[in-house]
């Protein structure tokens, strides 16, 4: 069984690894340092074998991480497959920008060190200030389109940076069924962004 100082005094590797905890759940320790808890388990609806990722640590406790699998270990034994249960769940609301904001960020963890804040900064202090209570599909262009002209106006670099993100964030929420449009722009977006000037 892990412990809270055990989990804090693993470090990365050259390779990504893992450490088994109970009920089927392990941490994985990716070669950045992150840390992310996962769920193995055989579905009892197909006899094949899945992985569910529970989430980040520390933002995800060791507490909080067993009593999840905990649950899921009593859902098996009833005959549910907790992946299924929770796509069902899913399925039946609409997750806020925050939480899926969250949730891609996740799926960041082979970028740099350095990458990871940037991305977790820009989308901090300027996008989640206004849109963070709202669902995806609530969100229009112009949503966007004020927040990268307002970070061009400081820091066009950045502003630039922050549309790829955008964009790639775009691309995540169809992947995973929350939008139908994978581009946010079309060219004539593109162009209320003056390209950003560079000295020589």
């Amino acid at each position: 069984m892990l412990s809270d100082t055990q989990i804090k005094n693993l470090k990365p590797q050259n390779k990504d690894y893992f450490i088994s905890d109970i009920d089927n759940l392990s941490l994985v320790i990716k070669t950045n340092g992150n840390k992310i808890w996962r769920f193995r388990y055989t579905s009892p609806a197909t006899l094949k074998r899945r992985l569910m990722v529970l989430g980040n640590y520390p933002a995800l406790s060791l507490a909080n991480a067993r009593n999840k699998a905990t649950k899921f270990i009593n859902d098996i034994r009833q005959g549910f497959d907790p992946l299924e249960l929770l796509n069902e769940f899913k399925s039946q609301i609409k997750p806020s920008f925050e939480s899926v904001i969250n949730e891609w960020l996740e799926t960041k963890s082979y970028t740099t060190e350095k990458t990871q804040k940037n991305i977790k900064s820009l989308m901090i202090n300027d996008v989640l200030p206004s849109l963070k209570d709202k669902t995806i599909d609530e969100i229009k262009h112009p949503d966007l389109v004020k927040i990268l002209i307002l970070k061009q106006s400081t820091a066009p670099i950045m502003a630039s940076k922050l549309l790829r993100y955008l964009n790639d964030l775009w691309q995540y929420f169809c992947t995973k069924g929350y939008c139908e449009t994978k581009q946010i722009f079309h060219y004539k977006v593109k162009q209320a962004l003056k390209a950003p000037q560079t000295y020589f």
